[in-house]
């Protein structure tokens, strides 16, 4: 699941892509046109009971050309941002659990400290403890520094095995960049393929 701000990020852009067919012009949380359903997104995220469900019924009969936008235009910036779910093969790598000489050298470049970081706070200070798979290995994700990340048990245990999405993903490459050691890859690479190049 994408996280909520990215979810509602999403919604409002596709309305406002939808809006050039809309005959709706005066935005408000009464109107039925794409900046309408806009507001609404908003009124919702921030705690409104608007009942979206009725306005897309709404939308559907008095707009059908909008409706089928959204939802065309909605499905393909989904699958934009979660191809690499899709992806995920079922397959397994045979080894589960990291090795100690694959924990230390994934603790040592992330500076014995916790990689996580909110969306909108500053990176955990709490040591890490956990060597974690980004993409699980649940999922098939591999058993390989490169698809590794050093986590405190709390944020480890609250990723659990979701799938990680884009945004995490770089977010992740990009604050890597300020502590890893230079020439040290940032990215994510959890394709099985990868596991005699990182094991």
């Amino acid at each position: 699941m994408m996280p909520s701000i990215t979810r509602t990020a999403l919604a409002i852009s596709i309305c406002w892509l939808a809006g050039t067919v809309s005959d709706d012009r005066s935005p408000s949380l009464e109107g039925t046109g794409a900046a309408g359903f806009a507001l609404r997104v908003l009124d919702t995220a921030a705690g409104g009971t608007v009942a979206i469900w009725e306005w897309g019924t709404r939308l559907y009969a008095e707009q059908p050309t909008t409706f089928w936008t959204l939802l065309v235009v909605g499905a393909l910036v989904y699958l934009a941002f979660n191809a690499h779910r899709l992806s995920i093969s079922n397959q397994r790598d045979p080894q589960r659990i990291y090795t100690g000489a694959q924990r230390s050298e994934i603790a040592a470049r992330a500076g014995g400290r916790c990689e996580h970081k909110h969306l909108m706070w500053v990176r955990c200070n709490t040591p890490g403890s956990h060597a974690d798979h980004v993409y699980p290995w649940s999922r098939g994700g591999a058993t390989t520094v490169a698809n590794a990340q050093w986590l405190c048990q709390r944020h480890n245990l609250r990723k659990s095995n979701r799938v990680p999405t884009r945004t995490y993903l770089l977010r992740l490459q990009l604050r890597r960049r300020r502590y890893f050691p230079p020439g040290e890859p940032t990215g994510v690479d959890w394709t099985l393929r990868t596991a005699a190049t990182y094991s």
